[in-house]
């Protein structure tokens, strides 16, 4: 087989911001360690660039987005957060509203100050991508939105808080902790029927003392399912260059769907 060429991995610092009263995780392709040759480390910040902001699905966290700053790191200053309930930021328990999840990002970007961002979201992350760049227009210069759409119900859940299960109903009978990183390959192989999603949810799986456990929290992936809602209401206020990737196999945005 002929040698295909790969993008070099990014260096990535790996840093954390209170803010919004809790502290959020995420990867910076800015700031990289340094190592001078005979151990010592340093951190050597990297020429001002625009800023991309990254923002994942449902289930993913920041290094979704590695590949994607492999090959954009030398142009970009490249952020990617685990949004709260996701990775290694806190996972308070709430509803995690749409509106919440973009005061986030909104409050991450000031945070950072280094003007507005080229934001990009995949699936979940797309929709918030969506209301951040409506209702904080002054933080977002353009906006990429991969395989997600305006639609939702129309009217947000009220289900009260202490009503909602303690975990969505997709992972709500994954047989938490894995034993080992081969059963947890196994079982979401079975479940998934993709490797691609495989990956992705093997991605968030860590190791602790008794067996494997996934980082986002259950108790938000049910909540970001049950509050969310349509959008279509915020199209208008986006007035940003938009564009919108479907992919090839998309479910979530398929042929002839808005």
């Amino acid at each position: 087989m002929p040698n295909v060429p790969l993008d070099e991995p990014a260096a990535v610092a790996r840093q954390s911001a209170h803010i919004n009263g809790l502290d959020l995780f995420y990867l910076d392709t800015n700031t990289r360690e340094i190592c001078d040759g005979i151990g010592e480390r340093t951190r050597a910040e990297q020429p001002n660039q625009p800023l991309m902001l990254c923002l994942h699905g449902r289930f993913g966290r920041g290094e979704t987005w590695l590949d994607l700053m492999g090959r954009y790191a030398d142009r970009f200053r490249i952020v990617a957060p685990d949004q709260r309930g996701h990775g290694f930021s806190a996972k308070p328990r709430g509803k995690y509203t749409s509106e919440e999840l973009a005061q986030d990002a909104a409050a991450l970007l000031a945070h950072l100050d280094s003007g507005p961002a080229l934001v990009i979201g995949h699936s979940m992350g797309g929709r918030i991508a969506g209301y951040l760049a409506a209702l904080y227009p002054h933080l977002v210069s353009a906006l990429v939105i991969l395989d997600q759409t305006a639609t939702g119900p129309e009217v947000a859940s009220s289900l009260s808080l202490d009503s909602l299960p303690p975990a969505d109903a997709f992972t709500a009978d994954w047989p938490l902790p894995f034993s080992s990183q081969a059963q947890a390959r196994h079982f979401l192989l079975r479940r998934t029927q993709s490797e691609v999603r495989t990956q992705y949810y093997l991605d968030s799986l860590i190791e602790r003392e008794d067996g494997y456990h996934m980082l986002f929290s259950q108790q938000a992936m049910a909540a970001i399912f049950e509050y969310q809602a349509d959008w279509f209401h915020l199209l208008p206020d986006i007035l940003q260059p938009v564009l919108v990737v479907r992919a090839k196999a998309s479910k979530e945005l398929p042929p002839g769907r808005s």
